[in-house]
Order: structure tokens, then sequence, then C-alpha cells
């Protein structure tokens, strides 16, 4: 869905060895201080996908090879002392951040990572891939969402304009040396 709130050409696919819930799940004894603390983004973080084993969202119907900024927010559950790791690899380019369970504002390396520049394939599909082998606790990634954002491509008028400008102020900055 676009931010306007119309909906977009875009669909997801998950393949995930975990599921989803509640991030003050009772039955789990979890809570989070993003819900419980009245945070701003506590319908951000609220639910969440994890995923104790390696899980894949695909993302479809993007323009082709389109740059794009994608963030990741992530921040489960209190259940595990010392908090949560969670890895993401985008374009083969691996982030981890360490949710502490106290933070309730979004924290670069905590809650979030940034992909400035994550690129969708030629057939406009953009993968990202998260979990780790190997059970539950410290080794799950968790999930809560993400926001994609197209990253603008200077049309060739607008080139064409900052090389003459350039060029401007080469030839400026000669005369200047010369007088």
């Amino acid at each position: 869905m676009y931010s306007t709130g119309i909906n977009s050409p875009v669909t997801m696919t998950i393949a995930t060895g975990g599921g989803s819930y509640d991030a003050n799940e009772p039955n789990w004894g979890n809570t989070s201080a993003f819900t419980t603390a009245g945070s701003p983004y506590s319908n951000l973080m609220q639910d969440l996908i994890y995923a104790n084993a390696p899980a894949t969202i695909t993302l479809s119907g993007l323009a082709a090879n389109q740059t794009f900024n994608l963030v990741l927010y992530n921040a489960g559950d209190q259940n595990v002392p010392g908090g949560r790791t969670s890895s993401f690899t985008v374009n083969g380019i691996t982030q981890t951040s360490v949710w502490n369970g106290t933070t309730s504002t979004l924290v670069a390396g905590v809650d979030y990572v940034d992909y400035a520049s994550a690129t969708s394939d030629g057939l406009g599909n953009l993968v990202i891939n998260f979990g780790v082998a190997g059970g539950a606790g410290a080794l799950e990634t968790d999930l809560n969402g993400f926001q994609l954002m197209a990253v603008p491509v200077p049309e060739p008028s607008s080139m064409a304009i900052l090389a003459v400008a350039g060029m401007m102020l080469v030839g400026w900055r000669r005369r200047l040396a010369c007088s």
C-alpha cells in the first residue's frame, strides 16, 4: 500500500520457518516496551513475523533494476535476557540489530536496519533474507514491518544542468586563479 492509502501493485510472498504473534503474547510471557509504554510506534511494533530458521520475503511487482531505500523494523519481545539479535540480508549485504527489550523509540541498529540502496532485480523482485538456523531464543529473528521508498533517479536533463554548472564552477575558479 502506498503512503497515501492506495493499493500498490507490489505483492509479498513469505517463506518462513516460524510464524507470527502479538508482541504482548500472554502465553509466552512476552511484553514489548513499544506497546506497554504508549510509544507512538506501538501500531508498527505490535505484531511480528518470527523466524527460527532461514526465511525469505520476496517483494514482486516493483520496477526492474530500481533502487529503493528499505527500512526493516524489528523489536520482538522481552523474553530474551540481554536482547534479541535479528539479522537481515538484502542484495548480499547483512545487517544486524540487537533490541534490548526496553527501547520504545526508533534507534538504528537497535530496532531497525536501513538499506539505503536496495536494488530490485531485472524482473522487479526484491528479496529479504532473515532468520538463522538453530532454534529459538537469541537465534530468533523478528520482523515487525518494513518501509520501501523508491530512490529518485535524476532525469537526464537535470544531469546535463548539473554538468554545465560544474564546468562553469571550474571555469570560474580558473579565472579567479589567473587574476
